[in-house]
């Protein structure tokens, strides 16, 4: 018993010395940096086909029910059956698989995919389009990063074909804080 009290009480010694050494650290050591996380530009194709594990052109074959993922808010993930007709990137892409894309809902109960979504297209069942996503399976199987309509031309799937062949990672966000740490 003496040993257990003993050891507890040198373990939660060690634990506060080491944090109070690191929070001395962090005050004596002059500025601090802090990066924000920047979401993908989806408004360059070259980037979305680098971020995405997957670019496919797929026909939706049915739309599933909406996910109310901020409550309060008009943001949420609407699901949708897929039915792939081309992949463009990725491997082992199954022939059908649900995805979530995240879109907003107006007072009228329409959806939208928001002003500054580029390439992101409100999919709709019996559309083709070419859909670039990442790996989901809360979802049940992917997530939309991007989605352009692709029903009559080859204009849209070439141009990501393009884009898959000259992905480019995004460039590092420029919106770098430093914050000198008040004496």
């Amino acid at each position: 018993m003496k040993r257990t009290t003993l050891s507890v009480t040198i373990t939660g010694a060690l634990v506060a010395a080491a944090a109070g050494v690191g929070v001395w650290t962090m005050w004596s050591n002059g500025d601090v940096t802090v990066e924000a996380v920047c979401g993908l530009d989806t408004s360059r194709r070259e980037y979305v086909a680098d971020a995405a594990p997957w670019v496919v052109v797929a026909t939706v074959a049915e739309r599933g029910r909406y996910l109310d993922q901020t409550p309060g808010d008009s943001g949420g993930v609407l699901l949708s059956t897929l039915t792939i007709e081309t992949t463009l990137k990725g491997d082992a892409v199954p022939a059908a698989f649900n995805v979530g894309q995240p879109i907003g809902v107006n007072a009228d109960g329409t959806y939208y995919s928001g002003p500054a979504a580029e390439h992101q297209s409100v999919l709709e069942p019996g559309r083709r389009y070419v859909i670039a996503g990442s790996l989901a399976p809360e979802y049940g199987g992917g997530y939309v990063l991007a989605a352009d309509p692709a029903d009559s031309t080859r204009t849209i799937p070439d141009a990501w074909t393009q884009a898959v062949r000259e992905a480019t990672p995004q460039p590092p966000c420029d919106d770098i804080v430093t914050d000198a740490p008040t004496t």
